[in-house]
């Protein structure tokens, strides 16, 4: 594999890793959110 594709590649999978992230932890919000109303 060509170290550019490479990098490229691990980039993808570091923004990838931190959208889902970034998910886990907004949707974390709203069940905490949710718990408090209840």
């Amino acid at each position: 594999m060509p170290l550019m594709r490479k990098n490229g590649y691990a980039k993808y999978k570091e923004d990838a890793r931190r959208k889902e992230d970034s998910f886990c932890v907004f949707f974390y919000c709203i069940k905490s959110r949710k718990e408090e109303h209840e």
